[in-house]
């Protein structure tokens, strides 16, 4: 079952982006990722090419980092020249509603993972941090990875990049924040997979349907029962 969100409606209001613990540039472009940063989301590729998003692009890292993995990540940023293109948050504590208005804040949601560790090759069809970006309607920079059956342009909510950090992923993120009827016609996709098929609920339907069909028959399954 894929580790998809509750339904959520409506989409949260977001905080402003002046609010994510410096001055955010007031352009569109604002690539935000949430979740662990560590070394399976990209960073690097990140960093090589985001100096070629937009001008001022700003790449947000909402989540904890640990020391030994930030330090490097930072000088790397320095080493580029891409040290103002990157923002740590770590904020303390969120409820649910707190942490949807911080990703909602961004434009592009960075949902890049290395498709060789353990938790792509064991997914349930995506990572829920995908899922996530679906919920708050932030079109996707994604990579191929094992089971993403939904990766990317499959489904219509957002570019794929390579894995490569060679390569960078410029061409994929530039073309959004420049063609906004682009950005709503993924948005939009975004919602109606949330809504329609990628919601805890749609996914669980099954299961409980059985559990109930079980429970009033007494618990007793038939001979032939899946």
């Amino acid at each position: 079952m894929p580790n998809c969100n509750l339904p959520i409606l409506d989409v949260p209001p977001c905080i402003p982006p002046t609010a994510l613990g410096a001055q955010v540039p007031e352009i569109p472009g604002l690539v935000l990722c949430h979740g662990t940063v560590g070394p399976t989301r990209g960073f690097e590729l990140a960093f090589r090419s985001v100096a070629r998003w937009l001008p001022r692009s700003v790449l947000v890292l909402k989540g904890k980092a640990k020391c030994d993995f930030a330090t490097p990540l930072r000088a790397l940023a320095q080493q580029l020249g891409v040290s103002g293109c990157r923002i740590f948050h770590a904020p303390k504590f969120e409820c649910c509603e707190e942490h949807y208005a911080t990703i909602a804040a961004g434009d592009i949601g960075w949902a890049v993972f290395n498709p060789a560790s353990r938790i792509c090759k064991h997914q349930a069809t995506a990572l829920n941090k995908r899922f996530g970006c679906m919920v708050l309607e932030l079109p996707e920079i994604v990579n191929t990875d094992p089971r993403a059956v939904e990766a990317g342009k499959a489904e219509g909510f957002g570019p794929r990049t390579s894995w490569d950090p060679a390569s960078g992923a410029s061409a994929a993120v530039r073309p959004l924040p420049e063609n906004e009827d682009l950005q709503r016609r993924m948005a939009d996709r975004e919602r109606l997979l949330h809504l329609e098929r990628y919601s805890y609920d749609f996914q669980f339907r099954p299961v409980n349907e059985r559990l109930r069909w079980m429970v009033a028959d007494g618990g007793q399954c038939p001979t032939g029962c899946p």
